[in-house]
């Protein structure tokens, strides 16, 4: 009996701990993962400051203010940000402050510079009290000293790469990016830019499979095209598997009289977790383990190829980043709506099917995209996730589905529209 794709997970999963930490500048870090948990050194702000443009006093000296009894109190100072008041306020006296200027020792809050007005001999003239602490940022409010900032997984984007600069940081901990190389089988493949012969098309699988390892954080390289001849390719894997931690083959992963991977792997030794598992499409995808690395045999059929990648490899990416820690960034899947019955490949197997994405009144709707055979490449085109239908009877227009995302982005800006929408239900 096939492993269920649950089954051929953990078997994959079980191979690799996660990849070692290494450093990275800032400048170089966008979408690595962290691989420590980044807490705050300090409180952040680590001092009082203006949050808005007017004038720092002692609440306390306002108290008596009111209509027709204005409270005066001298502008002694100046205070912007970069450049701190030069010197504490005394008594009966106010300093002169901008948005993100430290508060003067002595003043406790900031009057609005459209409630203030300054007379001809250098007063700041209060018709109204001002509350401690109003119009000011506390040190502290954003985050106290010590508080987890980013969790270990994290993948780093813009808005993380601004934190860690906030903090004095030039270099932050991440993972290894994984070492991926695709190597296509088939005498009938000719690289894009040659002519055609009869009978030949062009190699385009390892374009898109390298360009999916780049997007969910490995190093991904071309290891070549090879013929269908068992010697032929345990001689490329041989070549490049001492080089990588995951060697990726396209094509040949039947049992065919031309699919010869399997073979090949015989011929060196590999350890087989499976051969074929119960998915669709895709079933008759391998793998092995060869010395430190793991090769991964996948269909040739261009959709089969790249639903067997997103279902079996990304998952083992972004485990060997650590990407799977709590409050990381993995590969998980979302819930969402089917618009249209999928169609059926089989009834006994686990099937996966391109669906383009969309947000109506809160709830996300997936449209299976019928463009072309299931397995051609027009399936893919305007896809953002895979929907997982279960074995068994079809599931009917309005079913919930789980998705698993193909973009690493489309996921963080789905995350972040569920968030706003959820905000907004509730305001």
């Amino acid at each position: 009996m096939l492993p269920t794709v649950a089954e051929a997970l953990s078997r994959l999963l079980a191979v690799h701990l996660p990849l070692p930490a290494e450093e990275a500048p800032l400048e170089e870090a966008v979408d690595r993962i962290l691989a420590e948990p980044l807490r705050a050194p300090r409180p952040l702000p680590h001092f009082d400051r203006a949050a808005m443009d007017g004038y720092a006093v002692r609440a306390a000296e306002t108290a008596a203010a009111g209509p027709g009894r204005p409270v005066r109190l001298r502008v002694a100072a100046l205070a912007r940000a970069g450049h701190p008041a030069e010197r504490a306020l005394g008594p009966g006296e106010a300093a002169r402050i901008f948005t993100g200027a430290a508060l003067p020792p002595g003043a406790d809050a900031v009057v609005r510079q459209e409630q203030a007005a300054v007379d001809g001999e250098g007063f700041l003239r209060l018709e109204r009290p001002v509350e401690p602490g109003a119009n000011v940022d506390p040190s502290g409010c954003e985050a106290p000293a010590g508080r987890l900032l980013l969790p270990a997984g994290t993948r780093l984007g813009p808005a993380e790469l601004a934190l860690a600069a906030s903090l004095g940081l030039t270099r932050l901990p991440v993972r290894r990016r994984p070492r991926v190389a695709i190597l296509s089988t088939g005498a009938e493949l000719v690289e894009p830019g040659r002519p055609l012969a009869p009978g030949q098309i062009y190699s385009s699988n390892r374009f898109a499979l390298a360009a999916m390892a780049r997007e969910w954080g490995a190093l991904a390289e071309s290891a070549g095209t090879v013929d269908d001849e068992p010697e032929a390719i345990a001689r490329a894997v041989r070549a490049r598997i001492g080089e990588v931690d995951l060697l990726v083959t396209s094509g040949g992963a039947s049992v065919g009289d031309y699919d010869c991977v399997a073979a090949a792997l015989e011929r060196l030794g590999a350890t087989t977790l499976f051969h074929g598992v119960a998915l669709k499409p895709g079933t008759p995808v391998l793998a092995a383990r060869l010395g430190e690395a793991l090769l991964l045999g996948l269909p040739g059929t261009p959709g089969a190829a790249y639903t067997t990648f997103r279902v079996l490899a990304v998952p083992l990416l972004q485990s060997w980043l650590g990407a799977e820690e709590e409050g990381g960034a993995g590969a998980g899947s979302w819930t969402g709506v089917l618009e249209a019955p999928p169609r059926r490949a089989s009834e006994r197997l686990e099937q996966y099917v391109a669906v383009a994405l969309r947000w109506e009144e809160g709830r996300l709707r997936a449209r299976p995209l019928r463009r072309g055979h299931a397995t051609s490449l027009l399936a893919w085109l305007g896809a953002g996730a895979l929907a997982r239908i279960p074995p068994g009877p079809l599931p009917a227009a309005g079913s919930p589905v789980e998705l698993l995302p193909l973009h690493p982005a489309g996921l963080a800006a789905a995350a972040r529209l569920a968030e706003s929408l959820a905000a907004e239900e509730e305001a």
